[in-house]
C-alpha cells in the first residue's frame, strides 16, 4: 500500500545490526512515507489489553500493532517496533534481544 501511487522505482531495503545487546532489523522503503513521530506515539500509547489496536496512517490496519505487541509479549516491554524519521519513504525497526544461543536451522 505504500507504493499504491508509485508505478515504478519501488524499493525495499532490509538490514540487520547489533545495538548493544539488541538485534535491530530495519525495513526501509521509498514509498509514500508516514509520520514517524505519530506512529511511535501510537505504539507507546496503545495499552496491550486494548483489542482496538489499529495503527496505520490510513487508520485501517492492525498489522503493525500486532507485530509490536507480539515482540513485547515474547521479549519484554523495552523491545518492539520503532519508526525512524527519513527523508523519503518509511523506515521501521524491530528491536529484540540478541540471543546468540538461538540458531536458525
Amino acid at each position: 500500500h505504500g507504493f499504491a501511487d508509485q508505478p515504478a522505482d519501488c524499493r525495499i531495503a532490509i538490514s540487520a545490526r547489533l545495538e548493544g545487546k539488541a538485534l535491530v532489523l530495519r525495513v526501509e522503503d521509498n514509498g509514500k512515507g508516514c509520520d514517524a513521530q505519530r506512529m511511535n506515539h501510537a505504539l507507546l500509547e496503545q495499552p496491550a489489553g486494548d483489542a482496538g489496536g489499529k495503527l496505520s496512517e490510513s487508520g485501517t490496519g492492525y498489522g503493525t500493532m500486532n507485530v509490536h505487541r507480539r515482540i513485547q509479549l515474547h521479549c519484554g516491554k523495552p523491545f518492539g517496533l520503532r519508526y525512524v524519521e527519513v527523508n523519503e519513504g518509511t523506515c521501521v525497526e524491530a528491536v529484540m534481544p540478541f540471543r546468540p544461543d538461538l540458531v536458525l536451522q
